[in-house]
């Protein structure tokens, strides 16, 4: 039963973090507000080409290229 609750945790590491930094860019640019650890969480699905499963659309839909996966049931 230990093992359902088993998962891989990502590294941080300089991709993430290149990644990051160009997030933040963008959404200063922008002028939008977005908490870093959502920008973190974000890079890190970036880097390593992941599909983010989330029912927040509201702050990462405003991330471009960050793949999303929402089920609204």
């Amino acid at each position: 039963m230990l093992d359902s609750f088993l998962i891989k945790v990502l590294p941080l590491n300089l991709v993430e973090a290149i990644e990051f930094v160009k997030i933040k860019i963008d959404l200063e640019k922008k002028k939008v507000p977005l908490a870093h650890f959502d920008i973190l969480i974000a890079s890190s699905a970036i880097a390593n080409n992941l599909t983010l499963v989330t029912r927040n659309l509201k702050h990462f839909q405003r991330i471009k290229g960050l793949k999303l996966y929402t089920q609204l049931s």
